[in-house]
């Protein structure tokens, strides 16, 4: 099961309209595109019916879809209000139960003030967790490129070792 369509489970579960992602690299696991945009909007919205979209800056948007990420990307100019097309984009998206789920230990004091101004009959709940479990629990593609990586590692240790002989 996809990261997309696990949380989109959990946000039907538990009755949550949508789930922000803006950690850097949760953005990554669950869309593909790595990036570090500094002070820049990146983030992944995710829904409990509609489709997600990534939202970054518009110079990144042709990283994005070289990355495989196949739904809208929504980018932003350093002269946008990037926090207002968010919210012009989700608002059209999102149900009515009024809940969204963030990052609660990575977003900052400025970007919440921002969006629960714009998204002012929202309840905010953390995310945090959730996403931490997905992390612990790997598929078998996620297993797969660990036990490529652990083969690796022992091949550098041997050459190392017979280096130092």
């Amino acid at each position: 099961m996809n990261k997309i369509t696990q949380l989109k489970n959990y946000l039907n579960e538990f009755d949550i309209e949508a789930a922000f992602i803006t950690n850097p690299d949760n953005v990554f696991y669950v869309s593909g595109f790595k990036s570090n945009p500094h002070e820049r909007l990146l983030g992944v919205m995710v829904f409990k019916e509609a489709e997600p979209f990534l939202i970054c800056p518009k110079m990144e948007m042709p990283d994005a879809k070289s990355a495989g990420w196949a739904g809208d990307i929504v980018g932003h100019a350093d002269t946008e209000d990037s926090m207002e097309m968010l919210y012009r984009t989700a608002s059209a998206l999102m149900g009515k139960s009024g809940k969204m789920a963030i990052e609660k230990s990575h977003m900052t004091v400025d970007r919440f003030e921002a969006l629960s101004g714009l998204f002012s009959t929202t309840e905010f709940i953390a995310l945090d967790n959730k996403i931490n479990a997905m992390r612990v629990t790997k598929d078998e593609d996620e297993l797969k490129i660990l036990r490529e990586a652990a083969k690796l590692a022992d091949y550098a240790i041997e050459v190392g070792a017979r280096t130092l002989k």
